[in-house]
């Protein structure tokens, strides 16, 4: 699954499916190319829905279409509120998404935390 996404994301940053959240906001695919060019920190967090094609398939690409839309929302705004950034965001597949934020560098474990964190916030959601 992270080779997936890692060979995704490479090839995210030459195609414009990695999308910031609005056009207004900094955080771009061009910014994002610039962050990892020039060794910078950048925060990655991969979510997978549990059971998110098997939703799909009971209740059709209308249902699951707007589903994906809330759950992105969520995720972004999670992210924006704990992390101060607004993230640009890759959809992998069906219920799979990769965020991506300019990091500050922090140990594994304040990120660990901080994934944890994001991810409790859009569960309440």
């Amino acid at each position: 699954m992270l080779r997936i996404a890692l060979n995704r994301l490479r090839r995210a940053f030459t195609t414009p499916g990695f999308t910031p959240d609005d056009a207004t906001q900094s955080t771009s695919p061009n910014r994002l190319r610039e962050l990892m060019r020039g060794n910078q920190s950048l925060d990655l967090l991969l979510v997978a829905v549990r059971d998110f094609p098997l939703m799909r398939e009971l209740f059709g690409r209308d249902v699951s279409q707007e589903m994906e839309a809330r759950i992105l929302s969520c995720l972004k705004n999670a992210v924006a509120e704990r992390m101060h950034v607004a993230p640009s965001t890759l959809t992998l597949d069906c219920g799979e998404y990769l965020l991506a934020w300019p990091g500050n560098g922090g140990d594994s474990r304040a990120q660990h935390e901080a994934s944890y964190e994001i991810k409790l916030r859009a569960q309440r959601e």
